[in-house]
């Protein structure tokens, strides 16, 4: 069986039972010294609630009412289907992300060389700009050799240029032998061979450069097509990552507000998903005033489980007449005594003078925060408040 630790909500709120108090103001008459009745009630900084994110089956109480306990001390365990819902769902997402980040990654690393692709074919598409436009001046086949030296265009360069050889010497060829039969020394079979021959080379050079414009053209367009394809795929798989990260994140969240440290969740195995139970634990230092819950019960989640105080401060609150309120301030030093301690008296400072006056009873709360180390008051106690107010 294996046990998991739950977050408890910190809900620090006063019950009810706790800030009630039926005090009146004992005299109206002015004097240096105010007295007042009053109740003691919880600090509610210092009053927690445990409740639980989460819904379950109760499988273990360990502590009971009046039980002193440290803050993180179990209190309770419960079984809950939600607790292994949320593992699995975490577990998924843990799985998720990398692979989707991979593919991302691999995605990234396809647009690299398909752009280096498309870099490459663009230099090679302005190297076949600059060769045709040299060849359409004409130049001899050496001048075109000797002026396209820097140019970049793999085989088809050296067949351009073969090709133009071959014009030049055809040419040459069927110029020779033109002259030579209106010398009537050549033959008109020697004549039209070169002519045929002059004719053949030069399809072939044509041929060979509007393949080149054609095809560095045709190979540019079909890198940049498929460089923008890739770059959706990037954009595609971007989005999947963050995705894939946000869920990871939400889990991990989710078991870390049921009490998972980082290093917990990291250790969580899809086996720890089948039975799941979660501890509850305790908020704050403090000594357990309220129990809801036994073995077996299903709780919800939200449910108010246990009610811990923390009494080494509490508040005395008195109630003040209106035509009193100006005499008495925050931070003023205030004597509280009770009838059932030997030594009568034990000291505090206001740290609250309502700002809403009762309009039937012409009265004002006021609260002071008393330190109470040894526990000897209580909530529910009344008490005298004596503050000392200088008139």
């Amino acid at each position: 069986m294996r046990i998991f630790p739950s977050l408890v909500n910190l809900i620090f709120l006063a019950p009810s039972t706790f800030l009630q108090a039926e005090d009146t103001p004992l005299t109206d008459v002015r004097s240096e010294k105010l007295r007042l009745p009053a109740s003691m009630v919880a600090d509610q900084d210092r009053l927690a609630h445990g409740t639980t994110q989460v819904g379950g089956v109760v499988a273990r109480v360990s502590k009971s009412l009046g039980n002193v306990v440290k803050k993180g001390e179990v209190l309770a365990e419960i079984e809950s289907i939600e607790m292994g819902q949320a593992i699995n769902e975490y577990l998924i997402a843990r799985a998720s992300y990398p692979v989707a980040q991979r593919r991302h990654e691999q995605q990234l690393a396809t647009s690299g060389a398909m752009q280096k692709l498309v870099e490459r074919q663009e230099r090679l598409f302005k190297n076949a700009q600059e060769f045709l436009a040299l060849l359409k001046a004409n130049p001899s086949a050496s001048e075109a050799r000797k002026q396209s030296a820097g140019l970049q265009l793999g085989k088809v360069k050296s067949e351009i240029l073969n090709a133009l050889a071959d014009v030049e010497l055809s040419q040459s060829t069927f110029k020779r032998e033109e002259d030579l039969l209106k010398e009537q020394v050549g033959t008109q079979k020697n004549f039209l061979e070169a002519k045929a021959r002059l004719e053949t080379v030069q399809a072939s050079y044509a041929s060979l450069l509007q393949q080149l414009e054609l095809e560095s053209e045709t190979e540019l367009l079909e890198r940049q097509m498929n460089f923008l394809e890739v770059q959706k795929e990037v954009l595609e798989t971007e989005k999947d990552s963050a995705e894939a990260a946000a869920e990871l994140a939400a889990a991990e969240r989710r078991l870390s507000l049921l009490g998972f440290s980082g290093a917990e969740t990291a250790a969580l195995t899809p086996e720890m998903a089948k039975s799941a139970f979660l501890m509850v634990r305790a908020p704050i230092n403090g000594v357990i005033v309220e129990r809801n819950l036994v073995v077996g019960e299903f709780t919800e989640a939200g449910r108010k489980l246990f009610t811990l105080l923390d009494h080494s401060v509490l508040w005395a609150s008195a109630t003040l007449f209106d035509r009193d309120l100006p005499r008495v301030k925050e931070g003023q030093t205030a004597k509280i005594s009770w009838e059932g301690l030997p030594n009568p008296s034990f000291e505090g400072k206001v740290t609250y003078v309502d700002r809403l006056v009762d309009p039937a009873q012409r009265t004002a709360r006021v609260l002071i925060s008393v330190p109470n180390p040894e526990g000897a008051l209580r909530p529910g106690l009344f008490v005298t408040v004596e503050l000392e107010t200088g008139d």
